[in-house]
C-alpha cells in the first residue's frame, strides 16, 4: 500500500488515500507528501512540489489564544489579596 494525496482543480491539497502499488495515479493526484509544515498546500505539477499558499491572514486567523490556567488566576487573587491586607487594607 502506498498512500497519494489528492488536489483540487486549483492544485490545493483536499485529501489523502491509500492505494495499492503498481496502479495508475488518478488524475489530480500525486503520491508526493506534502510537508506538515504547510497551512494550505498548493502542488506544483511542473515542479512536482508542494507551496505554502495561505496569506498570513489566513495563517493569523487560525492562531489560537492561550489563556493562563485557572490556578494561575487563583494563586494572582490570593497574592492581591495577602498584598491588600499587608498594606492595610480592608474589604
Amino acid at each position: 500500500m502506498k498512500t497519494i494525496f489528492y488536489y483540487d482543480e486549483n492544485f490545493v491539497y483536499s485529501r489523502q488515500y491509500d492505494y495499492f502499488e503498481g496502479e495508475i495515479l488518478p488524475e489530480m493526484s500525486t503520491d508526493i507528501a506534502p510537508p506538515q509544515s504547510l497551512y494550505l498546500g498548493k502542488f506544483d505539477p511542473k515542479k512536482k512540489q508542494w507551496n505554502e499558499s495561505a496569506s498570513q491572514e489566513y495563517k493569523d486567523s487560525l492562531q489560537v489564544e492561550l489563556k493562563p490556567p485557572e490556578i494561575n488566576l487563583v494563586k494572582q487573587q490570593v497574592s492581591d489579596l495577602y498584598y491588600l491586607i499587608a498594606m492595610g487594607g480592608g474589604i
